[in-house]
């Protein structure tokens, strides 16, 4: 396959800009493109992706089109049969002079559609391990052969490691999201959404709502039942907030007894339609087989409420600060009057605790 060849002084120099570009994030997508600019001095390029071999398939890591066609990032697609999975198995490259009459593999990796005329498959190899595969492809016929075979293994050696930093990183990044104990997205993960909602919502129009609550008396519950008890009834809020949302909602553990739901597109009646759903479900559970316990909410609506991730955050806690001081058990609205009484009422309610 022509390894053995020594590779020019240019070849080599493109190699290690395009990874020193690989190796700068690691968030892939955001420096592919780049990457894929420095290989396009050496070889033709119209589509390139990053594909990483997973037990249920392939996963589409990164990709890159010039002509407005990229894989879908995150898209899974069958294995069997395709050409990475030949690549993956025997980890060596594969080239293809002529993807169309190529009948030898599953017409299934996105590139397929594009009339691509040539490919090139190489293993990206991390710890000896084949991780997954780097395609280019190209409109030109015969556009990468053996002659080219120690620039690319150059390159896909070099790439290996980097993209498996960023497959574990985006895991642990994940991980980091979700709560252990109910399995929720955690407070940082609804910092995050609700001000990727917010740009959502100003750039395409609509209004969300936002519902904080908490289990009412959890913290004498908790003194006199103990933290395992307390853990098993936040465990069953949680399961009651998934059985009561709709599938466009989504489901926080703001921190210690407190809960969040995000709905979008969803205006404050049909909210308040939610808040009591997800009341009664809470309402109907029971701790220790016997034990009943209930909720307050709060609920708040973008941008009438808030027009920033802060703002909205206190009016849903002001109007849940509101509804204890009514007696639990129930769901309060936010208002402009509510934000302003927001560290009043906190300590009218901490005072009665």
């Amino acid at each position: 396959m022509g390894y053995s060849r020594r590779l020019t002084y240019r070849e080599l120099s493109t190699a290690n800009r395009a990874c020193a570009i690989i190796t700068s994030s690691l968030d892939v997508s955001k420096v592919f493109g780049r990457f894929i600019g420095e290989l396009k001095k050496i070889l033709d390029v119209n589509w390139a992706a990053v594909v990483l071999a997973e037990p249920d398939g392939l996963r589409v890591l990164t990709s890159f089109s010039e002509f407005n066609a990229k894989a879908q990032v995150q898209e899974r697609i069958p294995m069997q049969g395709t050409a990475s999975e030949w690549v993956i198995g025997n980890k060596k490259p594969l080239f293809q002079s002529n993807v169309a009459g190529d009948t030898q593999f599953a017409a299934t990796e996105p590139y397929y559609k594009l009339r691509m005329c040539s490919a090139v498959h190489l293993p990206l190899l991390a710890n000896k391990r084949a991780i997954g595969s780097l395609i280019l492809a190209s409109r030109q016929p015969d556009a990468y052969n053996s002659k080219q075979a120690a620039f690319l293994k150059q390159v896909a050696a070099q790439m290996a490691m980097p993209i498996e930093h960023s497959r574990l990183y985006a895991e642990v990044r994940e991980q980091s999201r979700i709560d252990d104990l109910t399995g929720l997205l955690n407070r940082r993960s609804l910092d995050e959404i609700i001000a990727s909602e917010i740009k959502r919502h100003a750039r395409y129009g609509g209004i969300f709502s936002l519902v904080i609550l908490d289990i009412d008396g959890f913290k004498a519950f908790n003194d006199k039942r103990g933290h395992l008890a307390g853990d098993n009834l936040l465990r069953k809020v949680g399961r009651a907030l998934k059985s009561s949302m709709r599938s466009s909602d989504q489901a926080f553990r703001y921190g210690g007894d407190e809960f969040a739901v995000l709905m979008p597109n969803t205006m404050a009646s049909a909210g308040e339609l939610v808040c009591e759903r997800i009341r009664k479900q809470i309402e109907a559970q029971q701790v220790g087989g016997k034990i009943p316990f209930t909720a307050s909410l709060g609920l708040a609506t973008w941008p009438a409420n808030g027009a920033g991730p802060n703002d909205l955050i206190a009016a849903a806690d002001a109007a849940l600060y509101r509804a204890k001081t009514a007696g639990g058990n129930c769901a309060r609205q936010a208002s402009a009057k509510m934000r302003k009484n927001i560290n009043k009422l906190k300590f009218k309610v901490k005072s009665q605790k």
